[in-house]
């Protein structure tokens, strides 16, 4: 998961990381440089809360979806919790996320995993995932991409789910037109609607207030 939290110091210092790499124009490499500053100190990486996000465990509780045996994609997994509390439910889970040395970290932390973990590009298509996944779970991580990159990985989710799943997404959200200065960036509804343009269904809308951040939980199927 990819929200910007935690200490004081930490926020500072993802922002310096992710201006730096703005001025190299390369503005996904701060997602590596993080975790391997990181060095395994979790306090270091803002969003690390150790545990599956509550968001999904509740949409969990509540939708009760049919997770054994399934097929899940989990998108931009960090240090796995969300993918292991997946897994733990009886699916079949492959996570992936652009930094190698969080994917390395994830599987130090749960070395009897059974989460295909991997480092993957968001942006690069896997053509073994095409329609292949029974529930996709997008949490935090298109918000902290940068705006004019970040409707460019919405079409390639969306054409990793099946005839049949769902595409669940938590994210910050904001109304169009809203300034939006530093990462990370709230999605806005003309950007959601590239899952649309790609084929998808919102089945459900959710607005959350998680102490006075807006969020939102939005579920899609294909149309």
């Amino acid at each position: 998961m990819t929200d910007v939290g935690g200490s004081r110091a930490a926020r500072i210092a993802v922002l310096k990381m992710q201006q730096n790499a703005l001025n190299q124009s390369d503005p996904l490499a701060w997602f590596e440089a993080l975790y391997a500053r990181a060095a395994g100190d979790a306090t270091v990486v803002p969003w690390a809360d150790l545990e599956p996000n509550p968001h999904l465990v509740q949409w969990v509780t509540q939708a009760k979806p049919a997770l054994a045996k399934q097929n899940v994609l989990v998108v931009g997994c960090g240090l796995g919790d969300d993918a292991e509390y997946l897994a733990s439910l009886g699916a079949t889970v492959s996570a992936f996320d652009l930094s190698p040395s969080a994917i390395n970290w994830a599987k130090q932390r749960f070395p009897e995993s059974t989460v295909a973990y991997q480092a993957y590009d968001l942006f690069t298509q896997n053509p073994d995932w095409v329609g292949k996944f029974d529930l996709i779970v997008e949490i935090y991580t298109l918000q902290a991409i940068n705006i004019d990159l970040r409707c460019a990985a919405m079409p390639i989710l969306a054409n990793y789910l099946a005839a049949t799943g769902q595409l669940l997404v938590i994210c910050r959200g904001a109304p169009d037109g809203v300034e939006r200065p530093m990462v990370p960036w709230p999605l806005t509804p003309s950007e959601l609607a590239h899952f649309e343009a790609a084929g998808l269904q919102k089945q459900s809308h959710i607005d959350i207030d998680d102490g006075g951040v807006p969020r939102w939980r939005i579920v899609y199927m294909r149309s």
